[in-house]
């Protein structure tokens, strides 16, 4: 997988994580990620960069000095991006390219 795969805005089918309730990832072509979590009526946007190495997903931390990896698939021919960290899985749509 490449970063240009994923390059697009992706919503939350659904999550084995609790607390999701509305997530919106839209990765863009210079290697940025624009992240919002809405729970209840607050939104959360977070903004990171990101790189792809093979199936994992690199995530800078937002500044915080750490860098997350996250087990990145795409299935149903680039539609639908499977995510798992921490043991726990999350599906999202893709909705524009």
């Amino acid at each position: 997988m490449q970063g240009g795969d994923l390059v697009g805005t992706w919503c939350l089918i659904r999550s084995e994580q609790p607390w999701e309730e509305s997530l919106e990832m839209t990765f863009h072509g210079d290697g940025r990620l624009t992240t919002c979590v809405r729970m209840g009526s607050q939104p959360r946007v977070v903004h990171v960069a990101y790189r792809i190495a093979g199936g994992t997903l690199f995530l800078d931390g937002g500044g915080e000095g750490q860098e997350e990896r996250v087990v990145v698939s795409l299935e149903e021919g680039g539609r639908l991006l499977v995510m798992e960290s921490g043991g726990r899985r999350t599906w999202l749509r893709r909705v524009s390219p």
